[in-house]
């Protein structure tokens, strides 16, 4: 049961299966996103019950020529700046473009990315997926754990 809320609890010994069903939802959304090049568990997946979050391993380069938008500058001179983010435009544009609809476009990127492993990771067969039991006064309830990307981490920086 998790420390942070006793009204939730499931069994964080992912199985092969389950491991396998995010691998499935990964490879399919990188046919529509081929700048996703991997994952990892985001470190403290385990602390939330309903929600599966997950790092995606992304190659910027790849996000500049899929969204037509050039790396910034800076990150061009020292591309070793360039980690992790939670926003898919952190590094690129800049160019030209007002801060707070430059802001909204790649907030908007990133919403569609996420709705699609959603989509993608209910549709998986039940084995595939985790679920979450809420302990409340009707009894025991099954969710299925949301699949969420929290991270976009820099590919060159994977060990």
């Amino acid at each position: 049961m998790s420390e942070m809320n006793l009204l939730t609890s499931r069994n964080n010994d992912l199985t092969e299966k389950q491991k396998r069903g995010i691998d499935l939802v990964v490879k399919s959304a990188a046919k529509k996103y081929p700048f996703i090049l991997g994952w990892e568990l985001f470190p403290d997946w385990q602390k939330y019950d309903a929600h599966l979050y997950l790092d995606l391993y992304v190659d910027w380069n790849l996000i500049s020529q899929y969204y037509n938008e050039p790396i910034n500058p800076y990150y061009v001179e020292y591309p070793e700046a360039i980690d992790k983010t939670s926003s898919l435009f952190t590094y690129i544009g800049y160019e030209n473009v007002d801060r707070d609809e430059h802001f909204q476009t790649g907030y908007n990127h990133g919403v569609k990315l996420r709705n699609l492993f959603t989509t993608l990771y209910q549709a998986l067969p039940e084995e595939y997926q985790l679920f979450y039991t809420h302990h409340g006064g009707l009894g025991d309830v099954k969710s299925l754990c949301s699949l969420t990307v929290n991270d976009y981490l820099n590919i060159k920086g994977k060990k």
